[in-house]
């Protein structure tokens, strides 16, 4: 059975979430994770990925440095 987009999101986010609390990685770190497991494109996870968890990663960035505040993932 194919699965909606919204399973798939919900999928994904749980697997992101998981993954920054069992293994203490960043959000940054758990995405690119779970694509180099799956074979997943960046392209898709961008329309996968669900408002939280782009919050919780502009959130990342903006603490590591790697946007401003007030700046915007290229999402």
């Amino acid at each position: 059975m194919i699965k909606s987009l919204e399973e798939n999101r919900k999928e994904f986010s749980l697997a992101i979430e998981e993954r920054v609390t069992k293994y203490k990685m960043t959000y940054m770190e758990a995405i690119l994770d779970i694509c180099e497991d799956t074979g997943m494109e960046m392209s898709t996870v961008k329309r996968i990925m669900s408002d939280n968890i782009k919050s919780n990663l502009l959130e990342e960035a903006q603490r590591l440095n790697f946007i401003d505040a007030g700046g915007k993932l290229p999402l």
